[in-house]
Order: C-alpha cells, then sequence, then structure tokens
C-alpha cells in the first residue's frame, strides 16, 4: 500500500530557477483588479516559443481543414499532430488537446444530433 504522503510521481513540480519576480494582485472596490510589481526582475530569459499555447498556437482555417481532412480518413490525433508538423512547419504548433477537442466538435457535427446507438445504425444502413 502506498504512503499517502508521498507523491505519486517523483518530479511533479514544476523547474524552478529562483526566479525573484512577483506581482500582487488585489481586487478593489466595484470590481477593479490591480496588479502590481513587487519585484519586477526576471533572473532568466523569457519563454520565445509559443508551441502548445492556446491563444497563440490556435489552429488557422488551413491547419484546420487539415486536421479534419485527417479526421476523415481516421487518422490517430497523435499523428495528425506529426503530420502538422510537416504539413505547415512555420507555423506554432498546437497542443493535443486542441487536436482532440477539434475533433470531438467533428464527430459531434457529423452525428447531427443523433446519440451514439442511433449513430450506429444509420452508419450500417
Amino acid at each position: 500500500m502506498k504512503d499517502p504522503a508521498k507523491p505519486l510521481r517523483k518530479n511533479i513540480a514544476s523547474k524552478k530557477c529562483l526566479c525573484t519576480f512577483r506581482l500582487k494582485i488585489k481586487e478593489e472596490c466595484a470590481g477593479v483588479v490591480v496588479v502590481q510589481p513587487i519585484v519586477g526582475r526576471h533572473n532568466h530569459r523569457l519563454i520565445v516559443y509559443c508551441d502548445g499555447h492556446t491563444s497563440q498556437a490556435a489552429l488557422d482555417d488551413e491547419q484546420k481543414e487539415y486536421v479534419l481532412d485527417q479526421a476523415r480518413a481516421q487518422v490517430k490525433p497523435g499523428k495528425i499532430r506529426l503530420g502538422l508538423h510537416v504539413h505547415s512547419p512555420n507555423k506554432p504548433q498546437p497542443g493535443i488537446r486542441q487536436i482532440y477537442n477539434l475533433t470531438s466538435k467533428f464527430r459531434a457535427v457529423e452525428r447531427s444530433g443523433r446519440n451514439w446507438a442511433q449513430q450506429i445504425f444509420y452508419l450500417a444502413v
């Protein structure tokens, strides 16, 4: 039996670089949020890549069409992600969760309101 005080994985914390940068965020009256830097210096270089960050590596229309074409061909999401690296190498690459979400939406549209049992009968006919 595992000790509940021990974590399941050894390395569950993010990498620590002893950065001194700190922000103070507080909510004042009327819902106004104030952000004040306590220490405004980083002791490391900032991340310059945006692969996997949802706001910056969002799929554009061309990439969405590629993902949907691959989903129609029943390609696994991991292989779709690798194919995106080849298909559009100069664009930021999405995370695997974005591909899963897009293919899930695609399947929901394809079902057009049918539940899974109805969908099986629909495809069988």
